[in-house]
C-alpha cells in the first residue's frame, strides 16, 4: 500500500527551487487525473473536454475505483485512439485514495485533478500554466472560475467568481472560493507538501471535503493565483458527493477544527467561515427543495450563531424572489442559459508518443 506523508524537507518555494527547470508553457508535461466510479454516464464528456485542451503536452489518467458499469471500458476506447490516455484500476477506496494513485502514477511537475462528471473548457490548462509561470516557485495553485451544468451540460448558473491571490489562507478560511476539486491546477511539490489527499476523512465517515483541506494545507505555504474566466464545468445534480449537504458540513469541520489548532490567530476566520458555510448550505439546500435538511442546518445555525440564522432566512427568501422574476422574465422554457463549451479532441496520429 502507498503511504502518502507530509515532505517536509521540499518546503515551499525554497524546496522547489531544485525541482526548477528552465522550460516554456508548451513543454510542461501536465498530470491530469481522473478518479472515476460507476461514470459511464459522464466519463465520455469528461475525456473528450480535457484531451481537447489547447495545451497538448498532457497525461492522462483515469483511476477506475473498482467501478461495476462500463467506466472501464469507456476509458481504454478513449486510449485506443489518443496515446495520452491511460487506465489504473483499483479496489473502491475512495476519491482521495484514487487521486493519490494517479498522482503516484505520474510525473508532471504540475498536477490537475478533474472528476469524471465534469468539464473543461479548451484553453484551461494552458491559460492556468501562464498564471503559474508568472512567478514559478511562489505559486502552487492557479484556480479559475466555474458554471454549474446539468446533467446534460447545460449552463445552470455562473457562480459568482472570487479574486483572491497570493497569500490566502485567511480568505480560504472564510470560505472555499476555489470552488470544487476540478478547477485547480496545482504544482506536484504543494501536493508533497501538504500530504497528499486525506484517505482518513472517508475512514471516519467524513468524506467530501478532501479539496478544501487540500487547499488549505497549500495555502499554509504557497501563493494561489487565479484566471479570472469560466473555465471549470462544475456538475450538480442530486446523488454527486457534494449534494449530501450533512455529510459536506460535517467533513468541512473535521477539516478546519485542524487549522484552528495551527492558526490560533485566525479562529475568527474560521468561525466566520462556518457561519456562511451554513448559511449557503441552508440555502442550497431550500433551492433544492430539500426542506428538512434545510430546517436541521438552521436549528445547528441558530444554536450556534443566531445572527447567522437570521441572515440565512433572509437570503432564501431574496434567493427564491429572484429566481421566480428570472423563471418569468424567461417565460416558461429552460432553466439552462447555454451548453459549456468544450473542444474537438485530437485523433491518435496527433497525439502518438
Amino acid at each position: 500500500m502507498i503511504q502518502f506523508v507530509k515532505n517536509k524537507s521540499n518546503r515551499g518555494p525554497l524546496g522547489e527551487v531544485a525541482r526548477r527547470l528552465p522550460r516554456t508553457s508548451d513543454e510542461e508535461l501536465v498530470s491530469v487525473i481522473i478518479p472515476a466510479y460507476n461514470a459511464q454516464a459522464t466519463l465520455d464528456d469528461t475525456l473528450n473536454s480535457v484531451r481537447s485542451q489547447t495545451h497538448r503536452n498532457l497525461e492522462i489518467v483515469v483511476v477506475d475505483d473498482g467501478s461495476t458499469d462500463d467506466t472501464a471500458i469507456i476509458a481504454q476506447r478513449h486510449s485506443a485512439v489518443d496515446a495520452r490516455v491511460r487506465i489504473i484500476r483499483q479496489d473502491n477506496a475512495g476519491v482521495a485514495a484514487a487521486r493519490n494513485t494517479g498522482i503516484a502514477a505520474t510525473s508532471g511537475r504540475y498536477v490537475a485533478p478533474i472528476d469524471a462528471d465534469d468539464l473543461w473548457a479548451p484553453s484551461k490548462i494552458e491559460r492556468q500554466l501562464v498564471a503559474a509561470a508568472k512567478d514559478q516557485g511562489k505559486v502552487g495553485l492557479v484556480y479559475s472560475w466555474f458554471a454549474v451544468i446539468d446533467q446534460n451540460n447545460s449552463v445552470l448558473r455562473h457562480e459568482d467568481g472570487a479574486d483572491a491571490e497570493g497569500v490566502v489562507l485567511r480568505q480560504l478560511l472564510l470560505g472555499n472560493f476555489v470552488g470544487n476539486g476540478s478547477s485547480a491546477l496545482i504544482l506536484r511539490s504543494a501536493i508533497e507538501f501538504a500530504g497528499f489527499y486525506d484517505v482518513g476523512l472517508r475512514a471516519s465517515g467524513c468524506e467530501g471535503a478532501e479539496d478544501y483541506k487540500m487547499y488549505l494545507e497549500i495555502a499554509e505555504q504557497y501563493e494561489f493565483a487565479i484566471v479570472p474566466d469560466y473555465l471549470t464545468g462544475y456538475r450538480e445534480y442530486s446523488g454527486n458527493m457534494s449534494s449530501d449537504v450533512a455529510r459536506m458540513v460535517r467533513s468541512r469541520d473535521v477539516c478546519v477544527d485542524e487549522f484552528a489548532i495551527r492558526h490560533p490567530e485566525l479562529r475568527d476566520a474560521i468561525e466566520n467561515g462556518r457561519t456562511r458555510y451554513l448559511r449557503v448550505m441552508i440555502v442550497r439546500s431550500a433551492r433544492e427543495k430539500r426542506f428538512v435538511v434545510a430546517a436541521q442546518l438552521f436549528a445547528t445555525m441558530l444554536r450556534q450563531n443566531p445572527h447567522g440564522a437570521v441572515r440565512a432566512v433572509i437570503e432564501t427568501v431574496k434567493n427564491g424572489v429572484t429566481r421566480r422574476r428570472k423563471h418569468h422574465s424567461r417565460g416558461s422554457g429552460s432553466r439552462a442559459v447555454g451548453n459549456f463549451e468544450v473542444g474537438v479532441p485530437a485523433t491518435r496520429s496527433s497525439e502518438q508518443k
